[in-house]
């Protein structure tokens, strides 16, 4: 069997429905890269994204639009998801405004 590694932040910023995904996929399942994102598609002028956050638009856990219980629901399934879970929070060289520049 091939296992299955799904980013969940970026599955959802790629534009597909991350329930589904996983849902579709679940026996597959054998590392989750757990990521939230904030929702947000915007770019500018010459069509690059807008990083309203720092970390590429992704949000810390439960932060963000991705609908963390019902993706925890789906790997508690009866065959019980034994695998690992890695957070994770993607950044870029901009500073967060919310932290101080060094």
């Amino acid at each position: 069997m091939v296992g299955f590694a799904p980013d969940t932040g970026q599955i959802a910023k790629g534009g597909s429905d991350i329930l589904e995904v996983m849902r579709s996929h679940r026996a597959r399942i054998t590392h989750v890269h757990l990521k939230d994102w904030n929702g947000s598609y915007a770019q500018n002028e010459n069509g690059k994204e807008i990083d309203r956050t720092g970390y590429v638009n992704y949000e810390a856990i439960g932060s963000g639009v991705l609908p963390m219980r019902q993706i925890f629901d789906i790997l508690a399934t009866p065959d019980s998801f034994s695998g690992w879970i890695n957070v994770e929070l993607d950044g870029t060289p901009r500073v967060h405004p919310a932290q101080p520049r060094q």
